[in-house]
């Protein structure tokens, strides 16, 4: 497992350990609760602690660091597709869905494949008080994401996923289609959260100096969303979201690139029969543009942000984009 792209002074690059992995059969709409008692095999040889740091807050199966071994309603599902919001992960889904799979969607009870979902990159963290812009250094995660998936919840979560790919795309796309709705901004402000990343998952390549940590701390004292606030905060998420995953998933892809068989057998999935449903079109969870966001450039974000702008840069040449 690598961290793709990454200049080696941020990159933790984790290992992938072998052993034999049980996986119990459940239908898509069944119970989300699962007696079936889990076991994975150890992974062989050690994890390093910073390994061990990033993954014990993560959803992905590593029972070298958490211990993790099964029990009562535990389950281990195969595959967790994760990246930022605005990434195209219900395209993603639906794609997955219309092939034959059961990948569920943020909202969704995980499928018996898993699930598609920017909010599970991240596991529930215990508070550590408010930081030093007044504000709680903890991730929960959001009310549509956790309601149906009881066994995500909280710091030892009862479900994991065997294998997790990172989807990213073109960064630019991304931070309009995020700032383009201001009410798909008030995740982002909380989770994208500068201090949440550094204190609580001890992981921010692209921690903002000073100056911009105080435009950061001003944009939360204001209720209105102004364009330099809404392009701030997509590209905080972008930033942040995006090092946190390529940090310990399997795989990195590009939506533009997506091909479905292609990840099904990275992912270890038996081919499955297509069903009904129809490919999802082009654009599909697509809004009309805001006329500001027309024209965004490179240039508009580093006046933003320089700091965590050059930080976006290097993600996005990571990832194969040109900048």
């Amino acid at each position: 497992m690598r961290a793709r792209g990454l200049d080696l002074a941020a990159a933790v690059l984790l290992g992938c350990g072998g052993g034999l992995l049980l996986l119990a059969p459940v239908g898509e709409h069944g119970p989300v609760h699962h007696d079936a008692h889990v076991v994975p095999a150890p992974l062989r040889g050690q994890r390093s602690r910073a390994d061990c740091a990033i993954l014990n807050r993560t959803f992905r199966l590593a029972p070298a660091c958490d211990g993790f071994s099964g029990g009562r309603a535990t389950y281990v599902y195969p595959l967790l597709i994760t990246g930022t919001g605005r990434a195209g992960t219900r395209f993603a889904a639906l794609s997955f869905r219309a092939a034959g799979y059961g990948l569920a969607h943020d909202d969704g009870r995980l499928g018996r494949d898993g699930a598609v979902s920017w909010p599970l990159a991240l596991r529930e963290t215990n508070s550590l008080g408010p930081g030093p812009d007044g504000y709680a250094r903890t991730y929960e995660l959001p009310n549509f994401a956790r309601r149906p998936n009881t066994g995500l919840r909280g710091t030892e979560p009862a479900w994991r996923f065997r294998r997790v790919f990172h989807q990213v795309r073109h960064p630019l796309k991304v931070v309009r289609s995020r700032a383009n709705r201001i009410g798909m901004m008030v995740a982002p402000l909380a989770y994208s959260n500068p201090y949440l990343f550094r204190d609580a998952f001890g992981y921010a390549p692209g921690f903002p100096p000073p100056d911009e940590l105080a435009a950061w701390h001003a944009d939360r004292k204001i209720d209105a969303w102004p364009l330099e606030k809404r392009l701030r905060v997509a590209l905080f998420h972008y930033a942040f979201w995006n090092d946190w995953v390529a940090a310990y998933a399997d795989h990195t892809f590009k939506i533009e690139d997506f091909d479905v068989d292609d990840l099904a057998r990275r992912a270890g999935l038996e081919k499955r029969a297509k069903t009904r449903a129809r490919l999802p079109r082009d654009g599909v969870n697509s809004q009309p543009l805001d006329p500001a966001l027309v024209n965004l450039t490179w240039a508009d974000l580093e006046r933003v942000s320089p700091v965590v702008w050059r930080r976006a840069t290097t993600l996005a040449r990571g990832f194969g984009y040109d900048v």
